[in-house]
């Protein structure tokens, strides 16, 4: 596939939502009629800070020496202002607080009751007829005001965007022709049959053709592409809504075609039903085969992983090496030392002396730069000093005594805060004590933990146990040791300082604890599964199968509060799932962990050896050689194989076009075995021209976004219509470029509603939880789909169907990390956002909205209304107000 030019930026909202008003309108209006119809308030056509389209590129124009016009304006500019301009060149931009003082400046500039028209300063500009025409009016107030706008618009095009380029001018041109929409909510297979029967009243009613949009999600998507797909081979809209309304007087004559085939496809999935069906061995197949191949990926990665404790212990079973001893302990006390400066000149009441003294280090004080530069250094010292101690018996049997903890501890912590001193130019002689006191301290305590806690390293299971232990006592003597720092030195460091220590303690708390329980689990777990009784041990895939059979049946509570009005049934599931996921988490860790054991029972020294016997005696080459061959292996695979191929994604997808899409091909010729047409499905901008515009709604997943304020909902918005594909925060693509296919072809309908129903996924937006997605990503429960991301970090991305590097994807499914950072997202359900397909109408502020809300609601709470109308509240400021609404809660 050939990729996009790396120079390929998105479309901002307001130029997709005038593309939109192209298609549904015809040609936008005379530009200068339109700005002179704004109303007089708000006044529309002051510049803000978003209407420069390249603030560096205008900061340039303005500097040029010889141009008149720059010179003009840079009269007109506050003395502050001016200074600002002149010296943001390169690498130094306005920043924020000058940027607001020019929009200010040159606002004062637009309606100071002056042209800023003369010959002199215009003659290199090229201005429109309509423009030139009036710099020779004699005008005031608004025109005169508009006609400045319109000057700096043509004089600096690349640099200030038209009035209607940016979003709230956007929303004044849309104003001007009042739409209607029709939204179909998700809800499966219910809502795409009850979506039918709404689409038949409102077509008998005579007012289904007058909805300039029609908005879908999940299952409402069904319905609304079979309706676009009859449009786009009917070539009328007319047509189509004429056949939905007509009901025929005889019962021997057949309804239209479309609506027979969706009767004979009612079961999607599985059209003939029963135990010996072909349709059902396949579904099971096609099931099987995907989880095979997605283990083939998933599974040696898994073991590579669990392979490291493992590797840790043979390691620390080598002969010890006397030249080895020293190399360890001096990159242990480096390693360590660089942690210590990293922690010590980060500390937020240093940050003006940083800047000062080490730019470099002032600008990598965020969370991954500490992961980088002070977590994993950290975390490298440990094994460094660990595996010391851990040969040093072998090279002398005369261990270190206390004093040599005693200073070693003062001098590394003294080294370390000497290297911060040094960047700072800064130091305290009372922090500079409670440095050696501290060390001394540390010292002495990480002496006793060594001497009384790890005695016998020379057989199973001590040494085991110092693998799975060794590291986080160590790091708990170092939190301990920098408590009592930070207790020493509170008379000289702030509150802020506090908290980044307390921040940095986290992640180190969290280190260990991790390490623990998972290197426990490696070493330790298969022994206490083979301890339970058989019955007991065969039982032990039974959580996971509940979690998910539960995580993907929908009645799972989508939060507490629904949790609480479900009654003791939804809070025992809710229960149920925080239970059984981490259990089988155990069990899946230990059960492959004894198989891989089995596994290395394969090589004839290790045949026939216990799993403690066997992790105590595997030679290192060989515990490395898994590590390595299993990664290189599943890299290797997830470089050959398609993750949006083989998930659950295709199989649904396939039986979703059949039903939906090839229920209006005329030319339908289906494989005579299979029953399916590669030509049911269509391509997303195939329908760019037709009424209603259909829009679809899927939910781009951020469960590892670092928005506070998206901790519940871990989802935002994501749409796909015959134009773009994108949102408004990110950008839109061009339908046409977007998740190209072999033939370079864009998004088929096909797979975006299929992506818009992807209830089923181990990121499900507000349903999100990471135990749970690691076990549908286990057991390829994966309905959604990794797409290209649409904003700039996907520039390099957007056109491909997925993404190359399978393993790293798979992984971030798994664990929950999927962000809109990246350059791939994962897309899936527009449920896991907003269900009913309202909130996207309300942002291309249509002033006639029908909503269909076909999702289960036994007791008519109406928490998706709610929840549309809470986030469209705080995402897009608008209120919605019901004056008149007679549908009440069966509970009230």
């Amino acid at each position: 596939m050939r990729p996009p030019s790396t120079r390929s930026l998105p479309l901002f909202a307001a130029q997709g939502l005038r593309e939109e008003f192209i298609q549904l309108h015809g040609p936008l209006p005379d530009y200068h009629a339109w700005l002179n119809g704004l109303p007089d308030e708000p006044r529309l056509w002051l510049l803000q800070r978003d209407h420069f389209r390249d603030a560096a590129l205008l900061g340039e124009k303005l500097r040029a020496p010889t141009d008149p016009l720059a010179r003009h304006l840079r009269e007109q500019l506050e003395p502050a202002t001016a200074s600002a301009l002149e010296t943001s060149r390169g690498s130094r931009p306005l920043g924020d607080s000058s940027l607001e003082a020019l929009v200010n400046d040159l606002n004062r500039v637009v309606t100071g009751g002056k042209a800023i028209y003369h010959p002199d300063r215009f003659q290199s500009v090229p201005l429109s007829a309509q423009t030139r025409a009036l710099t020779t009016a004699q005008l005031q107030g608004k025109p005169l005001e508009i006609l400045n706008r319109l000057l700096l618009e043509e004089a600096f095009p690349d640099a200030i965007a038209k009035v209607w380029d940016t979003l709230p001018g956007v929303y004044a041109l849309l104003h001007t022709r009042p739409r209607a929409a029709l939204c179909l909510s998700g809800g499966g297979i219910r809502s795409a049959t009850f979506g039918l029967g709404v689409l038949q009243g409102l077509a008998r009613q005579g007012v289904l053709g007058h909805f300039d949009y029609l908005s879908t999600v999940s299952g409402g998507g069904f319905i609304g592409s079979w309706l676009s797909s009859w449009i786009h081979h009917a070539g009328s809209p007319q047509e189509v809504f004429q056949a939905l309304e007509n009901q025929s007087a005889l019962p021997t004559v057949p309804e239209p075609e479309p609506l027979q085939h969706l009767r004979r496809f009612s079961n999607y999935l599985t059209p003939k039903l029963g135990l010996v069906s072909g349709d059902t061995w396949t579904l099971v197949g096609t099931y099987l085969r995907n989880l095979l191949l997605n283990w083939v990926v998933f599974l040696p990665l898994l073991i590579a992983l669990l392979a490291v404790p493992r590797l840790c212990v043979s390691v620390l079973r080598l002969p010890a090496r006397p030249w080895a001893l020293p190399v360890l302990l001096i990159a242990g006390f480096v390693l360590a030392g660089w942690a210590i400066a990293y922690g010590a000149m980060q500390r937020p009441s240093l940050a003006e002396s940083l800047r000062k003294g080490s730019p470099f280090w002032a600008r990598h004080g965020d969370q991954m730069s500490f992961l980088l530069y002070g977590f994993t250094p950290l975390w490298l010292a440990t094994g460094c000093l660990t595996t010391f101690w851990a040969w040093l018996p072998g090279v002398t049997p005369q261990l270190p005594p206390w004093w040599t903890f005693a200073a070693g501890g003062p001098c590394l912590h003294l080294c370390g805060w000497l290297c911060g001193v040094v960047l700072l130019k800064r130091a305290t002689l009372l922090e500079g004590g409670a440095v050696v006191l501290t060390g001394a301290v540390g010292g002495l305590l990480l002496w006793f933990v060594a001497r009384e806690a790890f005695t016998n390293l020379s057989a199973s299971p001590g040494l085991e146990l110092y693998a799975c232990f060794a590291g986080p006592a160590f790091l708990t003597v170092f939190l301990v040791t920098a408590t009592i720092f930070i207790g020493l030195a509170s008379w000289h460091t702030t509150d802020a300082d506090r908290e980044w220590w307390a921040r940095m303690g986290g992640w180190i708390l969290l280190g260990l604890f991790v390490w623990a329980i998972f290197s426990s689990l490696v070493l330790f777990g298969p022994p206490g599964l083979l301890a339970l009784p058989p019955l007991l041990a065969s039982l032990g895939g039974l959580p996971g199968l509940f979690t998910l059979w539960a995580a993907s049946s929908g009645r799972t509570p989508s939060n507490k509060t629904e949790a609480v009005n479900l009654g003791w049934k939804g809070r025992m599931l809710d229960w149920g799932i925080t239970l059984a996921a981490p259990l089988f988490v155990l069990f899946a860790v230990a059960l492959l962990s004894l198989g891989t054991s089995g596994l290395l029972r394969l090589w004839p020294a290790l045949r026939g050896a216990g799993h403690l016997a066997l992790v105590h005696q595997t030679p290192v080459w060989i515990s490395a050689g898994l590590v390595v061959g299993a990664t290189l292996f599943g890299l290797v695979m997830s470089w050959l194989i398609n993750i949006n191929k083989f998930s659950l994604h295709s199989l649904y997808r396939n039986r979703l076009i059949r039903a939906y899409l090839g229920a209006s091909n005329p030319r339908r010729d289906p494989n005579p075995f299979t029953g399916f047409d590669p030509k049911d499905n269509l391509r997303l901008f195939q329908l760019a021209g037709q009424r209603p515009l259909h829009v679809i709604n899927m939910a781009l997943n951020v469960v590892s976004d670092d928005n506070l304020a998206w901790q519940q909902r871990k989802a935002e918005t994501f749409t796909a219509s015959a134009l773009h594909a994108g949102n408004y925060r990110l950008g839109y693509r061009r339908a046409r470029e977007y998740a190209q296919n072999e033939r370079l072809e864009g998004l088929s309908l096909g797979s975006a509603i299929t992506i818009s129903g992807a209830s089923a996924s181990p990121n499900q937006g507000y349903h999100s939880s990471p135990l749970v997605a690691f076990l549908m990503t286990l057991f390829n429960v994966r309905l959604g789909a990794w797409l290209g991301n649409p904003g700039p970090a996907g520039n390099a991305t957007y056109t491909q169907s997925a993404p190359r590097n399978a393993a790293l994807h798979v992984a971030k499914e798994a664990l929950g990390l999927t962000d809109d950072a990246s350059a791939y997202v994962y897309l899936s359900d527009g449920a896991h956002f907003e269900n009913l397909g309202l909130y996207e109408m309300v942002l291309r502020r249509c002033h006639y909205i029908v909503v269909s809300d076909a999702d289960s609601d036994p007791d008519c709470s109406l928490e998706d209304l709610g929840n549309a109308i809470r986030k469209i509240r705080i995402d897009l400021g608008v209120p919605l107000e019901m004056t008149h609404f007679d549908i009440h809660s069966r509970k009230a």
